[in-house]
């Protein structure tokens, strides 16, 4: 964690990069989230400049979102919901997409609403089921 707190922007985005790698497997973002001031890092790293660090953080953090105690972690940060507002505006989708996805999960109980589609999927936070994903469900009766 201490790495996210560097100075130098590429180390920043490497140790994100690698919490990413890790948080793919969903077994890890527990222990991610457990670790002394990382989601108080992630959270920083919203303010970046770095559209590639917003992004990472924020992609992070939807991922730690899917469990009731991160949520309430990221919530908790000073200025937190502010900095995920903030990314809204930005010009990459990605990083607006991830913002949005964070915000709607700390005002929103995870709920698992689709859970055919969910099943085996390797990551902490099932995605948004896309329209489509909705009317296959409907069409198919899962």
């Amino acid at each position: 964690m201490a790495l996210l707190g560097s100075s130098n922007e590429g180390v920043q985005t490497h140790a994100a990069g690698v919490l990413w790698n890790l948080a793919l497997d969903s077994g890890n973002c527990s222990a991610i989230a457990a670790l002394p001031q990382s989601i108080s890092r992630l959270v920083a790293l919203l303010s970046s400049d770095s559209e590639d660090l917003q992004n990472l953080a924020a992609g992070l953090l939807w991922k730690l979102a899917d469990e009731s105690a991160n949520r309430a972690s990221i919530a908790a940060v000073p200025q937190g919901i502010d900095r995920l507002v903030a990314l809204l505006s930005s010009n990459n989708q990605s990083v607006k997409r991830d913002a949005a996805r964070v915000l709607l999960d700390l005002t929103v109980p995870t709920v698992q609403l689709f859970p055919r589609l969910s099943t085996g999927w390797k990551h902490c936070r099932p995605a948004t089921p896309t329209v489509y994903e909705h009317r296959q469900q409907a069409h198919w009766g899962a």
